[in-house]
């Protein structure tokens, strides 16, 4: 292990992601890279960051897949809602993906392609069609939420008010853990792990008020500002979050610590 603190800018920036790269540099292609981090901690620029850099500088066709463009449509979501618990027609937790699809992507991604990628829009809170990409892919960079993360074998006390009021008997945090184990068949081909790691949960449910002001500001739908309504999706999230909060730094190859203010300012990384 090793660990290098201190921000700087964009020097410093590089700096901590610099053994990343170099992990990258060594790696068998194609490969797949999970790239975890709570909401709002800057998944998608830095997949993005890293995708032109080794681009440009490394001459990699890379692919960046989000978890969040997989959801279930809003109509499958409303059958769950009927089918499993009230909570389940939710967007967000493990079972509200569409595993098919992405593994569907992900085996074209890493076999050279074409890779057949849905849209998602949440502003609609629904799938807004496919996108076809042309292959092959020498790293495929795939981010989300809730990547790497474990289940539980019992379903864990509640945690906040969404659970102990709208799920008392835990049927739908079982029902979260239960689906969750479908994961892990995905998880296990990740080649290499990143995380973000926020420094605690509020500032996460911060973050991802900030996502929806940006929302606004670009003159698009942004429903989560209603009084409330944020507070309460946040709380999907939490119990998982915080799982990974406690164990990723550890687990993953590479994890980038984060400010209040989205900055690196330290790193861990346990590449073998």
């Amino acid at each position: 292990m090793r660990e290098a603190q201190g921000f700087g800018g964009a020097a410093s920036y590089a700096k901590f992601c610099t053994p990343l790269l170099e992990a990258l540099d060594q790696a068998k292609m194609p490969l797949l890279m999970g790239l975890s981090g709570a909401q709002g901690s800057g998944k998608t620029n830095l997949a993005q960051a890293l995708s032109r850099l080794l681009m440009a500088e490394r001459g990699l066709r890379v692919l960046v897949l989000s978890l969040d463009d997989f959801y279930l449509t809003q109509t499958e979501r409303k059958t769950l809602g009927q089918e499993v618990h009230p909570l389940a027609a939710t967007r967000g937790v493990p079972g509200t993906h569409d595993l098919v699809l992405l593994q569907a992507a992900i085996h074209a991604a890493l076999g050279g392609g074409p890779v057949v990628v849905p849209r998602f829009d949440k502003s609609k809170d629904d799938r807004a069609g496919f996108t076809e990409l042309k292959g092959p892919f020498d790293l495929v960079i795939f981010e989300g939420w809730c990547l790497g993360a474990k289940p539980q074998g019992m379903p864990r006390k509640p945690i906040n008010a969404l659970e102990a009021q709208e799920d008392s008997q835990g049927v739908w945090r079982s029902w979260v853990e239960a689906r969750l184990e479908a994961y892990q068949p995905l998880f296990s081909q990740v080649g290499l792990w990143a995380f973000l790691a926020a420094p605690d949960w509020p500032i996460v449910a911060k973050w991802r008020k900030a996502q929806e002001m940006d929302l606004k500001k670009a003159g698009r739908a942004a429903p989560m500002l209603e009084p409330g309504v944020l507070d309460r999706f946040m709380m999907f999230y939490q119990g998982i979050s915080l799982r990974l909060l406690e164990q990723m730094p550890q687990q993953a190859d590479w994890c980038g610590f984060l400010d209040a203010d989205q900055r690196i300012v330290s790193i861990r990384t346990g590449f073998k």
